[in-house]
């Protein structure tokens, strides 16, 4: 393996920051609209900050999702099984109002 000097080295990472920082920043957005939406709103503002995230790992891994739709279908299982579970406890603790998402 070729030694790579600091000059080498700041040039990968100034190209994975370049990469990298536009998708932080968007999975940061979804998940900031996703705390002060409610109801089915926040649902999809869950998803969406889910969906950026994974893009994100996606990007990190080097891996990539070869069925959008499949895995867009199980993160929305995976939300609705999460409600379900709060709600269940929600009600067994007696707090009342059921939680949106």
């Amino acid at each position: 393996m070729p030694k790579m000097g600091w000059k080498g080295f700041g040039k990968v990472g100034l190209a994975v920051a370049g990469v990298m920082l536009p998708q932080i920043a968007a999975a940061e957005q979804a998940i900031q609209a996703a705390r002060k939406a409610s109801g089915p709103e926040k649902r999809d503002k869950v998803l969406a900050a889910v969906t950026s995230s994974v893009a994100l790992t996606e990007a990190l891994s080097g891996h990539e999702i070869v069925d959008e739709a499949l895995m867009a279908e199980g993160l929305s299982q995976i939300n609705d099984g999460y409600v379900k579970v709060m709600k269940a406890l929600r009600v067994a603790d007696g707090a009342g109002e059921e939680p949106g998402v």
